[in-house]
């Protein structure tokens, strides 16, 4: 065959085989013999599915592919199989943020998480490395908490580090759920999430956005940063920027004037209780 038609001809000519019902055993059985012609209809693929509607028609008919090309497999060694796929061809990093987005968050996408977050456990992947892959634009920082704890970002957060200091209990270097975002967006960033969750009209979001806010007032206490400190760090984040110098300065003034209170008040020692997410990936 390989001397009648082009290369792209025959991967055009495998791929029907392979998804037709009639041919698809022979398909694969032959296709293990020319890997390089699967590898390129997977990937042509991949490359049709719409990473902001994932889970349609194209992504279908990839897993359709490869799991006639795998065989009988449990539904687990099929995940972890596509994922293998989707890693190499998105990258871990691109793949986490195809996952968070809103309209991708349904039973598979949570599967995959799942599964992920199984490797990058094995892998003692630390929980604010998996954030910086979670967390990654502005719009990530407002959006984060706004949305509840029905979506799969904060799940993974909340979820991951529960599971990695189980496992890793002895770990010398613990962060704390605050650490884990600090360490990912800066602590302005992560001033300006608790301030949103605190608008959003789920009342769990604004639940973890005063537990956070008082746990970074805490720690700013504790580091004897001033509010003056505060307040540059926060009219100077380049998050900010964009929001004009009144509203910067206000926002600002406000965080500060928060935060003096909060040392004032007669609570301040009392360390706030994690809210209970009701999640688990």
């Amino acid at each position: 065959m390989k001397e009648i038609f082009l290369p792209e001809e025959l991967d055009t000519i495998s791929e029907r085989a392979l998804l037709d019902p009639q041919t698809s055993q022979l398909a694969a059985a032959l296709l293990q013999y020319e890997p390089h012609i699967l590898f390129n209809i997977t990937k042509k693929m991949l490359a049709e599915i719409d990473r902001l509607k994932f889970f349609g028609d194209h992504y279908n008919k990839w897993v359709r592919c490869i799991r006639i090309q795998s065989g009988h497999q449990d539904e687990e060694t099929y995940i972890h199989t596509e994922l293998e796929y989707f890693t190499k061809f998105y990258g871990e990093t691109d793949l986490v943020r195809i996952l968070t987005i809103p309209e991708n968050q349904n039973d598979k996408g949570r599967e995959y998480l799942k599964a992920l977050s199984g490797i990058w456990l094995s892998q003692k992947k630390s929980p604010d490395d998996v954030m910086k892959m979670v967390i990654r634009t502005d719009d990530d920082v407002y959006n984060f908490l706004y949305h509840d704890f029905t979506t799969f970002s904060p799940r993974v957060w909340v979820s991951y580090h529960s599971q990695f200091y189980r496992i890793y209990r002895n770990e010398a270097n613990r962060l704390t759920l605050l650490d884990t975002l600090t360490s990912a967006v800066g602590s302005a960033r992560v001033t300006i999430m608790v301030q949103k969750a605190q608008e959003s009209p789920d009342s769990l979001a604004r639940e973890w956005g005063r537990y956070l806010q008082k746990a970074q007032y805490r720690e700013w206490f504790d580091k004897k940063i001033p509010a003056v400190d505060v307040y540059e760090e926060i009219v100077n984040c380049a998050m900010t920027q964009s929001w004009g110098p009144e509203i910067r300065a206000s926002f600002a003034e406000r965080v500060g004037a928060e935060y003096v209170s909060a040392i004032l008040s007669t609570d301040f020692n009392n360390l706030p209780h994690v809210p209970d997410p009701h999640i688990g990936v």
